[in-house]
């Protein structure tokens, strides 16, 4: 026999093999699925979108007694089927040991009605979260949720894992809509708390700058009416004064309090606030932290008609940020960061004797926060 006739006979045995091999009968149903196969009977193509085919699936939605993979009948995928070209009955295949302890995810579209809250590991529910979440239900923005089959004989017969919120939202909706959901297969009740507790800790939730960015993107009104004052106002300064989240001086990184300003007197408020900031200590990297700039905008607002500007300014470039911010966190004066800066830069200019003007007695309630108790400072009217 000639060399080439031995060469061609070598191509032919290894064709031969793959071919066996493609034709063997899967390992597992992982390797069932990767050949496009049903995951319970080995045989049949699956459906699309589901791991079985429809017989299969049909029985596992009904509660049918094998829900397990099967052991592929041997001579490969098509052995199983009659000479008329029906697969074999589920129930008629043996499950071998190895296919019983197999686990695995797939996903599906599940109604409500299915899904259940294992209150042993779940938090309590924020219904007025929920409700919001129902208020502006949007499709596209509910995700895909994680649940755990319990099994059949369980109804309900999905345990939420993740995704609670989003699926009792979905229960106050006059039409409620199918869930997507991640569907883990063999858990444990101790194995769903510990994947509840993984993926609670291990989820980065977006930063308010993140958020920001996102809006921007999006065209949101109010954030480009605030980027638009920040940039407009460092053109006319001649300085470079941006809104961004790196700590570097001319960056205005409050974005939070930014728009709670201009919710509270317009981007009119926003611009005022930081050309306060910038007169008295240029671009300092923490003349714009958000305690700094949220203070001197409720100054400005709610005592616009009373405050000396002159004084004001004069008062405020006798301190550094780092000294109000120090003075302010001593205060024994219930309110927010903002609203004890606030007071705080009041006090001082009170005390002001280089330019003369009235003082102005505040509180917290001057600055529409903190209620009145023990601790709060006395409202005394204004005087000379």
């Amino acid at each position: 026999m000639t060399e080439v006739t031995l060469l061609h006979a070598a191509n032919l045995m290894s064709t031969a093999a793959k071919k066996g091999a493609q034709h063997a009968a899967p390992v597992d149903r992982h390797d069932a699925y990767r050949r496009g196969l049903c995951v319970d009977c080995f045989t049949a193509p699956h459906s699309a979108g589901r791991p079985r085919c429809d017989t299969c699936h049909n029985i596992h939605a009904s509660g049918g007694s094998s829900r397990t993979p099967s052991k592929a009948p041997a001579g490969g995928p098509d052995a199983g089927a009659t000479e008329k070209g029906s697969t074999m009955n589920i129930a008629d295949l043996e499950v071998t040991p190895a296919a019983s302890e197999t686990r695995g995810t797939y996903i599906h579209a599940l109604a409500v009605e299915e899904l259940f809250v294992d209150g042993s590991y779940q938090r309590t529910p924020d219904m007025p979260r929920a409700r919001k979440l129902a208020a502006g239900w949007d499709r596209k923005l509910a995700g895909v949720i994680e649940v755990s089959d319990r099994e059949p004989d369980q109804q309900p017969r999905y345990a939420v894992i993740d995704g609670q919120h989003r699926w009792r939202a979905a229960q106050l909706l006059s039409a409620a809509p199918m869930m997507v959901a991640t569907i883990h297969e063999g858990l444990s009740v101790a194995e769903e708390a510990a994947l509840f507790d993984r993926l609670n800790r291990e989820r980065r939730r977006p930063s308010t700058w993140d958020h920001w960015r996102a809006r921007k993107s999006a065209g949101d009104a109010t954030v480009l009416a605030i980027e638009q004052v920040v940039a407009q106002l460092g053109q006319e300064r001649d300085t470079d004064l941006r809104i961004d989240n790196v700590p570097r001086e001319g960056n205005v990184r409050c974005t939070a309090t930014l728009e709670k300003l201009a919710a509270l007197g317009g981007v009119e408020l926003v611009r005022d606030s930081l050309e306060l900031v910038i007169d008295v200590w240029d671009t300092r990297q923490d003349g714009f932290d958000a305690p700094v700039v949220g203070g001197i905008g409720l100054v400005l607002h709610y005592l616009e008609e009373r405050i000396d500007m002159e004084r004001l300014t004069d008062t405020l470039l006798g301190v550094m940020p780092l000294q109000l911010k120090t003075q302010a966190a001593a205060m024994v004066t219930g309110g927010t960061q903002p609203v004890r800066m606030a007071i705080t830069i009041m006090s001082l200019y009170n005390r002001n004797r280089r330019v003369a003007g009235r003082r102005i007695e505040v509180s917290a309630r001057t600055f529409g926060g903190g209620a009145r108790n023990a601790r709060s400072l006395p409202v005394i009217q204004e005087s000379a």
